[in-house]
């Protein structure tokens, strides 16, 4: 998967969903992810996400899992059928949420931390005024080797959140191995419970 989506689309269970570079769901459009499915990145050059998800200020998420069959975004490396190669942090950018509920500056146009140097960067804005923004649903959901540092201090996170609303609940989530913050809230008032952080490095 690369690129842009903007319909409605489904990942189902029975397939393993390859994100290459930065993939970002906008203009209307709801991505909704079947439990038990798994997702990894697409091993690319430097430079370049390797592996991001970004929900952004127009698009939404439907991500449940269930205690039996989580959702997991994890490393190519124990997807790719090598029993040698050894999953590391960094080996998938992350999942990154924006919306456009209040954030202390004010502004409308911040650009998520670790994304700044993408094309597009108005795909990366959050921030605003809507206290009623739902980015979607994300529960039962676990995240590990995620992670990408661009500097010291300006990385993606194992789950961003940036200006993300109270109406959008995220529960029984997992980040595990990152090579950064397993969790990040930049703003907004989004519902968070049952977080787990894992062996992280930051």
């Amino acid at each position: 998967v690369s690129g842009d989506i903007t319909v409605n689309t489904t990942w189902t269970s029975n397939k393993v969903y390859e994100i290459s570079g930065v993939v970002r769901v906008k203009s209307g459009a709801t991505l909704t992810i079947q439990a038990g499915t798994f997702i990894k990145a697409k091993p690319l050059a430097a430079g370049v996400a390797t592996g991001a998800l970004v929900i952004t200020k127009t698009g939404k998420i439907n991500a449940q899992g269930t205690a039996n069959a989580p959702i997991i975004f994890t490393s190519y490396n124990l997807l790719d059928g090598n029993a040698t190669t050894k999953a590391a942090p960094g080996d998938f950018a992350g999942l990154v949420i924006l919306g456009d509920d209040q954030v202390n500056n004010g502004l409308t146009t911040n650009i998520i931390e670790g994304l700044g140097d993408q094309p597009n960067v108005a795909d990366f804005y959050y921030g605003g005024s809507n206290a009623a923004h739902n980015a979607g649903t994300i529960s039962y959901v676990r995240i590990e080797f995620a992670g990408r540092i661009l500097d010291d201090g300006i990385e993606i996170n194992g789950l961003t959140f940036g200006g993300v609303g109270a109406p959008t609940p995220v529960n029984h989530v997992q980040v595990s191995y990152g090579r950064d913050d397993s969790f990040e809230f930049f703003g907004g008032r989004v519902n968070a419970s049952h977080l787990v952080s894992f062996a992280s490095d930051d």
